[in-house]
């Protein structure tokens, strides 16, 4: 972690809410030395995280934005590490009914049935004595913004839902246009394949005529060669005067 741009003993307060748990462990490590350098010798420190054990073993949540979380006995021994006073406080968010008669003097009584467990720890630290501040208190919703914050939730997630269902369907369609394509592109493989076949085997008869057309070819040769020497010879021009004589006492019998 890089140094803060500040002299050291600068701040009488520090304040750091739900910040550490999302650094590991040596960067928490470097980040409450740096606190610790600029604070005053009688500063303090004010840090919240969550507390383990209920913000994610009891829920068995995961927050993936979560790098390393305290449980409270860690967190207590990891600030007592670097500061001589460490004080705790829980944080929790409750739901509150409210019973009044609907007077703007009617008195509010708060009845605190058991113990409850703070889901966020608020530790108060320094290397001085600390006062002993009252810090317990509730803060009532009196503008009904949780439950209109809640309704909108609900809300959000029949939209969700609803979109969900949309998106499954559009999902279906791109399933089924994926077959479709993957079975023309088989048969436009297959289609391929033959054009190949037939292409591959009209070569071969063009190169079988073409061979047959040149055997042909110098068959005519030769004999048109061969034709031309009996001609040329004297039995053949015997053979065509025979011929003659043939024709013409045949002329006269007839």
């Amino acid at each position: 972690m890089a140094a803060l741009p500040f002299l050291p003993a600068t701040f009488d307060a520090a304040i750091s809410f739900e910040t550490i748990e999302h650094v590991t462990g040596d960067l928490q490590e470097s980040f409450i030395k740096e606190i610790k350098r600029v604070l005053k010798p009688d500063g303090f420190f004010l840090i919240s995280t969550p507390d383990k054990r209920i913000y994610s073993d009891l829920a068995h949540y995961h927050n993936e934005f979560h790098t390393k979380e305290f449980y409270r006995q860690e967190f207590h021994d990891f600030l007592s590490q670097h500061f001589t006073t460490v004080k705790f406080w829980e944080q929790s968010a409750l739901l509150a009914y409210v019973l009044t008669d609907g007077q703007e003097d009617s008195s509010l009584k708060l009845m605190q049935n058991g113990t409850v467990e703070g889901k966020y720890i608020i530790a108060l630290c320094s290397d001085t004595t600390l006062p002993e501040p009252e810090l317990g208190s509730i803060t009532l919703d009196t503008e009904d913004r949780y439950r209109r914050t809640l309704e909108r939730v609900i809300e959000l997630q029949d939209e969700i839902e609803e979109k969900n269902k949309h998106i499954q369907i559009v999902l279906n369609d791109i399933d089924i246009c994926e077959k479709t394509i993957n079975k023309q592109e088989q048969t436009l493989k297959e289609s391929v394949i033959n054009y190949e076949t037939i292409i591959s085997t009209l070569h071969e008869d063009v190169t079988k005529s073409q061979q047959q057309a040149t055997e042909i070819e110098a068959l005519h040769t030769e004999c048109t060669t061969r034709l031309k020497h009996i001609e040329s010879t004297k039995a053949w021009r015997l053979i065509q005067t025979l011929y003659r004589i043939k024709n013409r006492i045949w002329n006269r019998n007839h």
